[in-house]
């Protein structure tokens, strides 16, 4: 059976986890920002404010990962 012992972790396993927790709470932070900027352009919101969310880094590489597109 495998355990779980990061004692014997280099520097570059310690780093390549903490560089993924980084990506994936990126990710969830964007998830957010494009459905509440979607829900306020469909209860009458201006356009402007939800394409200015997906332009800009990382913000244009997370909206290009999930399809995301100007109106």
């Amino acid at each position: 059976m495998l355990e779980f012992d990061p004692g014997h972790w280099t520097f570059w396993t310690v780093f390549l986890y903490c560089l993924g927790a980084v990506y994936l709470a990126g990710f969830l932070v964007f998830l957010v920002r494009f459905a509440v900027a979607g829900r306020r352009v469909r209860d009458g919101g201006p356009r402007e404010a939800y394409n200015k969310v997906l332009k800009g880094f990382p913000n244009g590489f997370y909206a290009k990962m999930m399809g995301k597109r100007p109106l």
